[in-house]
C-alpha cells in the first residue's frame, strides 16, 4: 500500500492549527471560567487598624474577604 504525502502547505496549517488549538487548551486550565451572574471573589490585604501596617502570616501577606456590597 503506498503512502500519500500532503502539500506542504497544508502540513503547514494543520500543525498551525493544531499548535493554536493546544496553547488555548493551556490557557483555559490557567484561568478560572466565569459565567454571566457568577459570584467573583475579591480579596484585600488586610492592615492593622492602629498603624495601617500590612499584616503577616509568617512571611506572607495576608488576604482578607472584601466586605460586601449589595448593591454593586
Amino acid at each position: 500500500m503506498a503512502m500519500q504525502l500532503l502539500p506542504a502547505g497544508s502540513v503547514l496549517a494543520l500543525s498551525s492549527i493544531v499548535g493554536f488549538t493546544a496553547a488555548a487548551i493551556e490557557d483555559s486550565d490557567i484561568r478560572p471560567q466565569y459565567h454571566y451572574g457568577a459570584r467573583i471573589p475579591i480579596t484585600c490585604l488586610d492592615r492593622s487598624i492602629e498603624t495601617g501596617e500590612h499584616i503577616q502570616e509568617g512571611d506572607k501577606l495576608k488576604y482578607v474577604p472584601f466586605a460586601t456590597c449589595e448593591e454593586t
